[in-house]
């Protein structure tokens, strides 16, 4: 156990990805999840710049005109290395029924969502959801 921890630990250090992501187990634990770190705006660097906002309950990133390696299986690859016990899975979500990438571990649930293509105007977006995974049971989208 202690070798995971540290381990982990590490690859915070190495990575500032998942040096946020490790904030997020961490707020994800609170009784109203991610209060604190919304109330001090704590901007996690996801999609590499500052796109994120919080709330109570859940977080919210959004970046448009992608760089061209950035692309949402990518993106779920980075935030699952950061979580130990994390699962990656494509699951239809919403009243739509549309795929998103859905990354579990840790306590934390991020739905990805990928659209908008490069000739476009904004270009291709990502969107990503981050909730509990107790919240994220009850609306994983």
């Amino acid at each position: 156990m202690h070798l995971l921890i540290a381990a982990a630990l590490a690859a915070q250090a190495a990575d500032p990805l998942c040096g946020d992501v490790a904030r997020l187990v961490e707020g994800a634990r609170e009784t109203v999840p991610f209060a604190s770190l919304s109330a001090e705006k704590f901007a996690p660097r996801l999609l590499g710049v500052p796109a994120c906002n919080g709330y109570p309950r859940v977080y919210f990133c959004k970046r448009s005109l992608l760089p061209p390696g950035m692309t949402e299986a990518r993106v779920a690859a980075q935030l699952a290395a950061c979580l130990p016990d994390a699962k990656i899975s494509v699951e239809k979500t919403g009243d739509w029924g549309f795929e998103k990438t859905i990354v579990r571990g840790s306590g934390l649930a991020f739905a990805l969502d990928e659209s908008g293509a490069d000739r476009a105007h904004v270009g291709r977006i990502l969107f990503i959801t981050i909730r509990s995974a107790t919240d994220a049971a009850a609306s994983p989208d």
